[in-house]
């Protein structure tokens, strides 16, 4: 299990799920530090600093100060993305995102 600072949403909500499934075919598991069940919370907490999050891409495209990593998934009727705030990123937060891009780079 990792710990890092993410930011997700909601346990057993459909975007969560898809997220969990990709997740564990890397053999990643992550404990959130906050579930939220309003996207535009979770955005706002992000740019604030406190961690990454796990959004649909469309909900950030207006935000030039967040980070994005595309998730490629089995999932044709959406785009998953990790954000974050660079400018506010913790050594482990930067870890695990190094972790998984360097997963998806090996799967591809």
């Amino acid at each position: 299990v990792f710990n890092f600072p993410t930011l997700l949403p909601s346990k057993n909500s459909k975007t969560r799920n898809n997220l969990e499934k990709i997740l564990s075919s890397k053999n990643i598991i992550s404990t959130p530090i906050l579930e939220l069940e309003n996207s535009e919370v979770m955005l706002n907490y992000i740019k604030e600093g406190l961690g990454i999050g796990y959004i649909q891409k469309k909900l950030v495209l207006e935000s030039p100060d967040i980070e994005v990593i595309e998730l490629e998934t089995q999932l044709p009727e959406e785009i998953i993305t990790l954000i974050y705030n660079e400018e506010t990123l913790t050594n482990s937060s930067r870890e695990f995102i190094n972790l998984i891009t360097e997963q998806l780079k090996n799967n591809n």
